[in-house]
């Protein structure tokens, strides 16, 4: 799969990636995933009155990745993260 940009440092980002970044100087944490309602690339969040932002949002210079959902482990701190992706699996199936 192609990657959506670069974040801090030069890493690649992808979708499916957990980063934490900034937005006017306050930090999140939020994983990439493609919004087609917006056409654009979003960080969902698990905050529920703040659950997603588009990524232009963030300060690009901030976006830290920690780790793909893919490589991450059950009852690991990134459970909510494996959730969304499967919930976005099934929807898509429907």
């Amino acid at each position: 799969m192609g990657y959506v940009g670069h974040g801090k440092n030069n890493i690649k980002l992808d979708i499916g990636d957990i980063c934490t970044f900034t937005i006017e100087k306050v930090k999140y944490e939020g994983m990439i995933m493609y919004d087609e309602d917006v056409f654009a690339y979003v960080f969902e969040m698990k905050d529920d009155k703040f659950p997603s932002v588009c990524m232009s949002k963030a300060d690009l210079d901030s976006i830290e990745k920690i780790i793909n959902v893919l490589f991450t482990h059950i009852n690991d701190e990134y459970e909510f993260y494996r959730e969304l992706c499967n919930k976005n699996k099934q929807e898509r199936l429907f």
